[in-house]
């Protein structure tokens, strides 16, 4: 939210819900007018930084949690606060398939990249919303296996990991 060499931002933010941010206006020129600048929609605010919590999950991609700096002209950050999870199952047989889904909600499109760092199991189409986890090989049975998904909102975010638990139940 500044003019300066930091990240200037305008437009719509998407942040996981849950992040905590600082925002910071830049005056042009050098020096702020006394009692300025002027925040709105910030938890807390002191001169020219502002911090925000963003608890409330968007409604939709359109429902911003909005904060707004004024000093002779305003700026606004619309931001959308969003949700991810994986829905799917939790366990895994030996040369069966199990299809974990990444959910986001408000539905505001964005790019999924699932991994694993397990030689038990291969992923298929893992640049999808949904990923086909296969299991490869024997194990004894109960090992568990991380599958982690990266989802990067589309344009302007922050991107969030999520991780999810299969136990691989052996033949």
């Amino acid at each position: 939210m500044d003019d300066g060499d930091d990240d200037e931002r305008g437009g719509t933010l998407f942040v996981p819900q849950g992040t905590a941010m600082v925002f910071r206006a830049r005056p042009q020129p050098e020096v702020w007018p006394e009692g300025e600048p002027e925040w709105q929609g910030p938890d807390d605010s002191s001169g020219f930084y502002a911090w925000k919590t963003f608890n409330g999950q968007s409604s939709s991609p359109a429902d911003y949690k909005d904060v707004t700096v004024s000093c002779g002209n305003t700026l606004t950050v619309h931001v959308v606060v969003y949700n991810v999870w994986i829905s799917g199952g939790y366990d895994l047989v030996v040369d069966d398939t199990v299809d974990l889904t990444a959910e986001v909600a408000p539905d505001i499109g964005g790019t999924h990249q699932w991994a694993t760092t397990s030689s038990k199991v291969t992923l298929l189409n893992e640049s999808s919303d949904t990923v086909t986890v296969e299991g490869d090989v024997p194990s004894d049975t109960g090992d568990d296996v991380a599958i982690d998904l990266l989802y990067t909102p589309p344009g302007q975010g922050v991107a969030v990991e999520r991780h999810h638990w299969l136990t691989v139940i052996g033949c």
